[in-house]
């Protein structure tokens, strides 16, 4: 009678062992993969962020030098939409990324858009006074100024990103 007592103790031993060992296994695979994800979403942001970035810089090099009177409107004009052929910013998608994967992100971003749309801002500015036949120098300068601010805006951004996967990438 004492050898059925062993033998159940033993297949409970057994068996609660192998479903602790089923639940560690599934929460490493579940971390892993949740881990995996994120890591690709986060490369997923980088790139899009890049592709709009620079785009957006592009953009604001060829208005510089309208400001600057090495170009007229028009030659800006037709720059940026040979640029744009075939190619589409992807702000939709950093907006995206951030929205569904990375609201820590959403301030660094905000940044990044104001110093964006006070780019626009003075661009607008300047196009008003060109229309008028007005071509003050300031607006260079102002434009050069804030487009260096844009510049420490998205490296800021990008440096958070990759402070975040490394973190990511040290989860093992």
């Amino acid at each position: 009678m004492h050898i059925p007592t062993v033998v159940a103790s033993g297949l409970v031993t057994l068996v609660t062992s192998g479903l602790g060992t089923a639940v560690v296994n599934y929460w490493l695979t579940e971390r892993k993969a949740k881990r995996d994800l994120r890591r690709t979403k986060l490369e997923e942001l980088f790139l899009a962020f890049s592709r709009w970035e620079k785009y957006l810089s592009a953009e604001s090099i060829t208005f510089h030098a309208v400001m600057v009177e090495k170009i007229d409107y028009n030659q800006a004009l037709d720059i940026i939409n040979n640029d744009r052929e075939g190619k589409e910013p992807t702000f939709d998608t950093v907006e995206m990324l951030i929205s569904l994967y990375f609201p820590e992100f959403k301030e660094p971003f905000q940044s990044v858009l104001k110093s964006r749309d006070r780019l626009n801002g003075i661009r607008e500015m300047h196009k008003r006074a060109y229309k008028r036949g007005e071509n003050d120098p300031s607006f260079a300068k102002e434009f050069s100024s804030e487009l260096q601010k844009f510049g420490d805006a998205e490296k800021a951004f990008k440096d958070h990103i990759a402070r975040l996967a490394a973190d990511v990438t040290k989860w093992k």
